[in-house]
């Protein structure tokens, strides 16, 4: 991997964060510190914590498939999910993977936790 392919790759990921929000589904972006600074990882000044506020099952499947598709295109990076929001950590942990067999793992996992968050994590109520 070399710098040049993590930062598109890091541009693809902002488009489909802005793509999230055009769909109305609210977001919050904010810059992002940690201890680990690999040198072929992206540069910390464009590290993020972005927060997904879903507020209907669509949406959340939105955002879903949004993750689904980058981890298609083997753009991963760490991301979390609980009490009405989804997180995604746009850090040292964003890399692009070329194993098919890690990526398909990647979406399998990502299949079950978004199952078992649907399930355990409903979404907030709003009057």
């Amino acid at each position: 991997m070399n710098k040049y392919d993590i930062n598109k790759a890091y541009f693809e990921v902002m488009s489909t964060i802005q793509q999230i929000k055009d769909a109305g589904i609210k977001v919050e972006m904010s810059s992002n510190e940690s201890p680990n600074k690999d040198g072929d990882r992206l540069l910390p000044e464009l590290w993020k914590h972005v927060t997904f506020y879903p507020m209907t099952n669509l949406q959340k499947d939105l955002i879903y498939q949004h993750s689904t598709r980058l981890s298609e295109m083997g753009i991963l990076f760490d991301t979390g999910q609980g009490f009405g929001s989804i997180d995604w950590e746009i850090d040292w942990s964003l890399r692009i993977e070329k194993d098919p067999d890690y990526i398909n793992d990647s979406i399998e996992a990502k299949k079950l936790i978004k199952d078992i968050a649907f399930e355990h994590f409903p979404l907030p109520n709003v009057h």
